[in-house]
């Protein structure tokens, strides 16, 4: 196997395009999962209700956990090849730059929201259709000097962005990653993937982020090898590949069904883990499903899902007066799907004033080391249309 870097984003042609697009998609609709999932969480309900909802259709839909692994996954094929670019100081000082801006710069912003409106909603008793997880987060107040441990890295900001903590994943890697790729092509990628897949058993308790390391070190797998699973794709029956598809979503689900997380967390994490590699190959390699995931409207989705990954629990706690009493399955179905109508609102002009100024500050500062360090000024694209920065 060669060890010649592949070419960086602007010279994969149009094709790769295409391809990027449908993994947006993909982001979106695993962002909208998220939030039905604390949507529904939010909602009051019987222990039979749940384990009915979650025996049902739905739970594909309320698969958190599930989403999270697709969203580690997608970062790990997508910025592989930004990690590839070069192997100059500035190159990798570049590298954590656009990430530093990318992830950290919009998370601090969706802190300061988050804060903002504990002292908007104020303090209220819980209401009858209340669950308990989200009685305990509405009562919650967080003074401000409590914040300033996220404005250095993220993390759930004292309970506010409960979300965070999958940030705080996200940046270790980032910082990892560099060197995940330099041994995945010296090496192979086996070697990264054999290293972390038994770490998806170890869990303590004040560090959780070794359990994702398969979820990085399968998505740099899947872009090292892209060529040979395209060839692959290409020869096998559609049938085959829709069958492989379906697998891939069961695997993706069972743990969430058969409440594993609860029971068996290390098989839980290796079947996330699983399924969403199955889904994010199918999004490049599968064309029905990489034509569905490419249209308009989930592209965009896909483009702003990290501002509606960052603002949806903020906006579920102010809508959480509407939940003065239980809701029933068809209640339950609309609250979920305001707060989703919310945060895809909020996420556009955040993504508009709040994201794509970050990133350009992210490309001016990698310019300016470009200057300072020598070499090429790396800058992530501030997206087109169908188009979206790296993960």
């Amino acid at each position: 196997m060669g060890r010649v870097a592949p070419p960086g984003p602007a010279a994969t042609g149009a094709g790769d395009a295409s391809r990027i697009a449908a993994y947006d998609g993909l982001r979106g609709l695993a962002a909208l999962v998220v939030v039905f999932t604390h949507a529904n969480g939010a909602i009051e309900k019987s222990t039979d209700a749940t384990l009915a909802l979650l025996a049902s259709p739905l739970a594909a839909l309320l698969n958190a956990t599930g989403a999270i692994h697709v969203f580690f996954v997608l970062s790990g094929v997508c910025l592989a090849p930004s990690a590839l670019r070069g192997g100059r100081p500035s190159d990798l000082a570049q590298f954590y730059t656009r990430r530093v801006a990318r992830i950290h710069a919009p998370f601090v912003f969706a802190v300061g929201m988050a804060w903002l409106a504990t002292w908007l909603r104020g303090s209220s008793a819980p209401a009858a259709g209340h669950s308990e997880w989200i009685a305990r987060q509405l009562g919650l107040q967080v003074p401000l000097e409590a914040l300033w441990p996220s404005l250095l890295f993220p993390d759930t900001a004292a309970g506010l962005l409960p979300q965070g903590w999958t940030l705080r994943v996200e940046m270790i890697f980032s910082l990892l990653l560099p060197f995940m790729v330099m041994l995945a092509w010296r090496l192979h990628w086996g070697v990264l993937v054999a290293l972390s897949a038994p770490l998806v058993a170890f869990e303590e308790p004040l560090f959780r982020s070794q359990l994702y390391a398969l979820d990085f070190s399968a998505g740099i797998a899947l872009y090292r090898e892209r060529a040979r699973l395209a060839a692959l794709a290409a020869r096998l029956p559609g049938a085959v590949r829709a069958l492989l598809l379906c697998a891939g979503l069961v695997l993706l689900t069972l743990p969430v069904r058969w409440l594993l997380e609860l029971s068996n967390p290390p098989l839980a994490n290796a079947l996330f883990a699983l399924g969403a590699i199955a889904l994010v190959a199918g999004a490049r390699h599968a064309p029905g499903l990489a034509g569905f995931l490419s249209t308009a409207p989930l592209v965009y989705l896909g483009r702003i899902s990290y501002s509606i990954y960052l603002l949806h629990f903020t906006l579920l706690t102010l809508l959480a007066p509407l939940l003065a009493r239980p809701l029933d399955l068809a209640g339950g179905v609309g609250f979920a799907l305001l707060v989703a109508a919310a945060s895809t609102a909020c996420a556009a002009l955040a993504y508009a004033y709040v994201e794509r100024p970050c990133i350009r500050a992210g490309n001016a500062a990698c310019r300016w080391l470009a200057r300072r360090l020598g070499g090429v000024a790396r800058t992530s694209a501030i997206p087109a249309r169908g188009r979206a920065p790296d993960a």
